[in-house]
């Protein structure tokens, strides 16, 4: 499917000849059950959630062994390894029956295919209008998954606010030019956490979940840029410790640390959860249980613009501004320029992506 239009194969009036055809199911098959990519696969995997429920047709999601590694039953053991992983994307694995209750707007109209479709391809993680209509969908999973992690793995005790940082490919360019937003101001996330206390009481734990250090662990692409990863990680911390010294301050990125363990602990946040610059963290904060979701309302195509249409669903989730760093301008930065601008850009400017100097924005 990835290199057929579907949304236009979809609308029969374009294609007289599908009707004679009949289109019984959208299948969508992914060739392996390891998170790479994670926030960019389930939004590709809900983007066609959306269209079949728009066409009124079944759903099928499944995914693969795929190379150096092994299913069985919703867990992955990669060869060389004996310990079995859950897979957040086995986890989801769907083989619908029926299709899903048709997608309506506000008045109770069914959205038709043309209306999730405005396009050729489905709708995925960098479209603003399209995964947001299976919001939903997306909570019970995300449930789904804390569930099955607090079942099936080591039990923890949930901290009060988990921030999700994302490093590694936000620090750098692969092709020399602006691909993403990487990085937002530290007081960005102190400001959110101060706000969340207000409302849900004092925080007494912080936990950052965020890549591995360790150069075994991570994705090859990631390796040059593991030891500065580490600096901003550890002055998060300091940050966050000096603006909330009766709270313990805690990294989570043990290599063992499973993509579902760190949904679990942002769903699972008792006060506050925050996602930044990232596709990854998008879906379980949008899923936040108890406490406060916030998630960064940018325009950059890789910051799931369809999250600030499905904040508005739901009185705990909320959307927020702030200024972040292009990954070629961070990979052009000193660490001294870098950490200054970390330490004291103002977050509440609001959102703009700085790709070249001026380093240090200001209010208009």
């Amino acid at each position: 499917m990835d290199f057929l239009p579907l949304c236009n194969y979809l609308q029969l009036e374009k294609h007289p000849e599908l009707p004679q055809i009949g289109i019984k199911r959208l299948a969508y098959h992914f060739p392996t059950c390891i998170e790479n990519q994670l926030g960019n696969v389930l939004g590709e995997h809900y983007g066609r959630l959306a269209v079949a429920s728009a066409a009124r047709i079944p759903y099928t999601m499944t995914c693969g062994e795929g190379e150096g590694c092994y299913k069985t039953h919703h867990r992955i053991v990669s060869y060389g390894s004996s310990t079995p992983k859950l897979s957040v994307l086995a986890l989801l694995e769907v083989d619908m029956k029926d299709p899903l209750t048709p997608i309506r707007d506000v008045s109770g109209k069914p959205y038709s295919i043309e209306d999730v479709c405005p396009g050729l391809y489905a709708p995925s993680w960098y479209n603003p209008i399209g995964i947001d209509l299976v919001s939903d969908v997306i909570r019970q999973d995300m449930w789904k998954i804390a569930e099955a992690d607090e079942h099936e793995n080591d039990p923890f005790e949930p901290d009060d606010a988990v921030i999700h940082l994302r490093l590694g490919d936000a620090l750098r360019s692969y092709s020399g030019l602006h691909e993403r937003d990487g990085l937002i101001p530290h007081q960005a996330y102190s400001n959110l956490i101060e706000q969340a206390s207000l409302r849900m009481g004092p925080i007494q734990t912080i936990s950052i979940v965020t890549m591995p250090f360790d150069v075994d662990a991570v994705r090859p692409g990631d390796i040059p840029v593991i030891e500065r990863s580490k600096k901003i990680a550890h002055d998060l911390v300091n940050h966050l410790q000096e603006k909330f010294p009766a709270a313990s301050v805690t990294i989570h990125n043990h290599r063992e640390e499973t993509s579902s363990r760190a949904y679990s602990r942002l769903i699972r946040a008792k006060k506050v959860s925050i996602c930044g610059p990232a596709t990854f963290c998008t879906f379980p904060v949008l899923a936040n249980r108890d406490g406060i979701g916030y998630i960064l309302n940018g325009k950059g195509y890789t910051l799931n613009p369809w999250a600030s249409r499905a904040a508005l669903k739901y009185e705990n989730i909320e959307v927020f501004g702030a200024p972040t760093l292009g990954n070629k301008y961070i990979e052009d930065l000193s660490d001294h320029d870098l950490f200054v601008w970390l330490q004291h850009q103002n977050p509440n400017i609001g959102y703009i992506s700085i790709r070249d100097s001026p380093l240090i924005r200001y209010v208009k």
